[in-house]
């Protein structure tokens, strides 16, 4: 069976991620970790179930709305929080 990339490239170079529990607040996990992430040049889709937008982007309700399937999840939510 021949891996289409290499193990834990995802891990490494993700082609995009998401952010559960994006916010704009820089003083939560979920603001500076969406912040930081953007910097890295691949796309980032933050997901937040009552937010619209996190710094100028389209949030979504769950990762199933997402253009395409993220390589790397980031959960930066309350463990109280259910995963959609």
């Amino acid at each position: 069976m021949k891996l289409e990339r290499p193990p834990l490239e995802a891990f490494f170079s993700p082609r995009s991620l998401v952010v559960y529990g994006a916010t704009d607040d820089a003083d939560k996990v979920g603001g500076r970790v969406f912040s930081l992430l953007r910097r890295y040049g691949r796309p980032v889709y933050p997901i937040h179930s009552s937010l619209d937008l996190v710094a100028g982007s389209r949030v979504y309700g769950s990762a199933r709305e997402l253009p395409e399937v993220p390589d790397l999840a980031v959960l930066a939510v309350s463990a109280k929080v259910p995963l959609r």
